[in-house]
């Protein structure tokens, strides 16, 4: 089931997440073309019952290089998400970590024109216990 909008690449494909199937039942991100060809870019995968680039993406957009950024609700070093970046060549890896402090479950993810990114998530923060 799709996860977070699609993205119209600047290659003219369409780009998004599915929150879980995949490999792993962990989530994916697939192409579709606008010839109705779809592509299986990753699965999220796990190591020790935890994906380091994390579980379950929710979001999902183009990078200015032109590779793909998005959020993960749970996984990473902390299993609390994760902003996590996919190359052209479909290199899957993790950018960032939550860590409850910095926030927990990220849900949303922009970037500014200075190439920096910008995130909301769901719950935790400074004051956190």
């Amino acid at each position: 089931m799709p996860s977070a909008k699609l993205v119209q690449g600047a290659d003219g494909n369409f780009y998004g997440t599915t929150g879980s199937g995949g490999d792993f039942n962990l989530g994916t991100i697939f192409q579709f073309s606008s010839d109705g060809a779809f592509t299986n870019l990753a699965s999220f995968n796990h190591a020790n019952g935890m994906d380091p680039n994390g579980m379950f993406p929710n979001w999902l957009i183009e990078g200015a290089e032109g590779n793909f950024y998005g959020t993960t609700g749970n996984g990473g070093t902390n299993g609390v998400g994760t902003v996590f970046q996919l190359t052209a060549n479909s290199a899957l890896s993790s950018s960032f970590s939550f860590q409850g402090t910095n926030g927990v479950t990220p849900c949303a993810l922009a970037q500014a024109d200075n190439g920096s990114f910008y995130g909301a998530t769901y719950w935790g923060g400074p004051d956190i216990t």
